[in-house]
């Protein structure tokens, strides 16, 4: 649900972009988050958000699922993660598909060692090619924040998508 306390999903509100909860088809539960781009700027959107605890030096997923329709541009919105009130590197998802069902996406991720906290977030970089006014609607569902057990090595994003050899 959205919030306005320290730890829940906070929002924005935008002339460029409608951001609201929508009922029609979540992928989990009562609720999906929909937004809509206008396609009337090219927005530098950073404008969901959600701070969450974690343990320092702790390997954490954080998997979710979209869907998405008619999203423009070569620069589509994706999912961040970076520490809070630290220093920290910047975990990034790829960029939600421009037409596609509910399907996961993940990013994988160390928390630091100086951060008890990481701010996830939907972001979009402008883009610099001529086409690159952002329209489409993108949904957002079922997050969750998974500790990796620590006996288990930490696998890359990129090896997530290699195919697995068959033994």
């Amino acid at each position: 649900p959205l919030a306005k306390n320290a730890f829940g999903w906070r929002t924005s509100p935008g002339k460029l972009w409608d951001i609201r909860q929508d009922r029609i088809s979540p992928a989990e539960g009562r609720y999906a988050l929909r937004i809509s781009f206008f396609g009337k700027e090219n927005v530098h959107f950073r404008h969901v958000r959600l701070l969450t605890p974690v343990r320092p030096g702790v390997d954490y997923r954080l998997s979710f699922q979209w869907r998405s329709r008619d999203l423009t541009t070569d620069q589509r919105p994706y999912i961040e993660v970076r520490g809070a009130q630290c220093t920290s590197e910047v975990w990034k998802s790829d960029m939600a598909p421009a037409n596609a069902e509910w399907r996961e996406a993940s990013v994988l991720f160390t928390a630091p060692e100086s951060c008890r906290a990481v701010s996830v977030s939907l972001r979009r970089r402008p883009s610099r090619r001529f086409n690159s006014k952002i329209a489409g609607r993108l949904w957002l569902d079922d997050f969750r924040l998974t500790p990796l057990e620590q006996n288990q090595p930490f696998i890359h994003q990129e090896q997530l998508n290699e195919p697995q050899q068959q033994q």
